[in-house]
């Protein structure tokens, strides 16, 4: 006999399906806690983005630089190390 209900045999019984049960692994690997991950690694390059700015600024303030140069030198920096920063994540995000 041929059953439209899969779960359903010849003779009327209803078979449950085991569900697998999620181990603790596979419940790290949704994608809200993927995008919590990135969203922190996001703002530690982004806060050492700013300390690397910040030290190449006041190095260059305390070298005897004017105010223009010692942005311009902190602004280097800052994009300079954004830029690696970024890359670096990108490429282990990849491979990972």
């Amino acid at each position: 006999m041929f059953s439209l209900n899969p779960g359903e045999h010849q003779n009327g019984e209803i078979h449950r399906r085991h569900r697998r049960q999620s181990s603790r692994e596979e419940d790290m690997n949704t994608a809200p806690v993927h995008l919590m991950l990135l969203l922190l690694l996001l703002a530690v390059v982004a806060l050492f983005c700013v300390l690397v700015g910040a030290a190449a600024g006041l190095l260059a303030r305390i070298d005897g630089a004017t105010y223009a140069a010692t942005l311009l030198r902190a602004a280097l920096a800052f994009g300079g190390s954004a830029t690696l920063s970024l890359a670096l994540l990108t490429f282990i995000l990849t491979t990972l």
